[in-house]
């Protein structure tokens, strides 16, 4: 993420590190949702109360024109965009889904495949995301 932050190398270490609170924020707040309901709702609800405590965290960070909820909206979009796709190729790539795919590889290389898949659609999404919040102030 240091491309998308600007300001000497301290307050990047500063916001790396303030950022790994927010991730086991969410982490924390995701996972508690799931575990409760173990489903859509609990992806949905995990998802938003997670990226409510992310938000909250990087707030300071952010463009201080948008509200939190902006802040949110923003991070959640981006966030279930790419959660999404990946759940779709993590699918697709098993042979499952709306769009199975027959890969020739043994079992364990399609399952690693399919996670990597859902792990490079989630990780961009996210990131996406974030680079949408913070954009706006490395032009200040």
């Amino acid at each position: 993420m240091w491309p998308i932050l600007s300001g000497t190398a301290r307050f990047r270490r500063t916001y790396s590190l303030w950022f790994a609170v927010g991730f086991i924020l969410y982490s924390i707040l995701w996972t508690a949702a799931w575990f409760v309901f173990r489903n859509t709702w609990g992806e949905v609800l995990g998802s938003s109360l997670g990226l409510i405590g992310l938000a909250w965290v990087l707030r300071r960070y952010a463009n201080p024109d948008h509200s939190i909820l902006a802040v949110v909206a923003i991070l959640f979009l981006f966030h279930s965009l790419g959660y999404y796709a990946g759940d779709f190729f993590h699918s697709a790539l098993q042979g499952r889904g709306s769009l199975p795919l027959a890969l020739p590889f043994a079992p364990a290389t399609v399952g690693l495949l399919a996670k990597l898949a859902w792990g490079i659609c989630y990780g961009l999404g996210l990131g996406w995301g974030l680079q949408a919040v913070l954009h706006p102030a490395r032009q200040n």
